[in-house]
C-alpha cells in the first residue's frame, strides 16, 4: 500500500478517534458552565442575606422585528415589543445600593414603589437578585436541562468512542483506546 493510499485511512482513524473525544470535551465544558451558574445562584441563597428592597424603576427595552407576510409586496411590517427589567434599591451596611435585575419580563411585573424580597452578597452588595428569580423553578429549569444535555453529549461521546474503538481494532486484537 502506497503512502497516498494510506492517507484516507489515517484521516478516517483520526476523525473516528477525535470526534468522540471532542464531544466528551464539549459536554464536560457545558456541564462545568451549568455547575458554575448553579453554584452562583445557590451561593447567593446559602451565603447571601435576604432583605426587603423597593422597586425604583421598571426599565423599558424596545425591540422591533420584521413580520413575515404572505403578501409579496415590498412593504415591510414590524412588530414592536417592550420588555421590562426591574431596578431595585435596598440598604446594605448602612449604604443605599441600587441594582438592575438580570430578569427581563414581557410585561410590567412590578410597580415602582413596590416592596420585594431580594438576596444579596454581604461582601459585595452589588451582587443581588430578586428572591423570586433565585428560588423559582423557572430559573433552575434551564440549568437542569443544560446539565442533562451535557451529560447526554458525554454519554454519546463515550458510546461512540467505544464503538469506533471496536471498528478500528485489528481483527482478533485487543481494543486500544489511545
Amino acid at each position: 500500500m502506497s503512502e497516498r493510499d494510506a492517507e484516507p485511512d489515517r484521516l478516517f482513524r483520526f476523525v473516528h478517534r477525535a470526534g468522540p473525544l471532542a464531544m466528551i470535551a464539549f459536554g464536560i465544558f457545558i456541564f462545568g458552565f451549568a455547575i458554575r451558574v448553579a453554584s452562583d445562584r445557590a451561593g447567593l441563597v446559602l451565603r447571601g442575606t435576604r432583605t426587603p428592597a423597593r422597586i425604583v424603576e421598571m426599565r423599558a427595552h424596545q425591540s422591533r422585528r420584521q413580520v413575515t407576510s404572505s403578501d409579496s409586496s415590498h412593504n415591510r411590517e414590524y412588530d414592536e415589543h417592550t420588555s421590562y427589567t426591574p431596578v431595585f434599591a435596598f440598604e446594605a451596611r448602612g449604604r443605599s445600593e441600587t441594582v438592575v435585575s438580570t430578569e427581563v419580563y414581557g410585561f410590567k411585573a412590578y410597580e415602582v414603589g413596590e416592596t420585594v424580597e431580594i438576596y444579596f452578597d454581604p461582601g459585595k452588595p452589588t451582587t443581588a437578585e430578586l428572591a423570586s428569580v433565585v428560588t423559582s423553578s423557572r430559573s433552575w429549569g434551564p440549568l437542569a436541562a443544560l446539565t442533562g444535555f451535557s451529560l447526554l453529549i458525554v454519554t454519546v461521546g463515550l458510546f461512540l468512542r467505544r464503538m469506533f474503538g471496536r471498528m478500528l481494532a485489528p481483527p482478533g486484537g485487543p481494543i486500544s483506546y489511545r
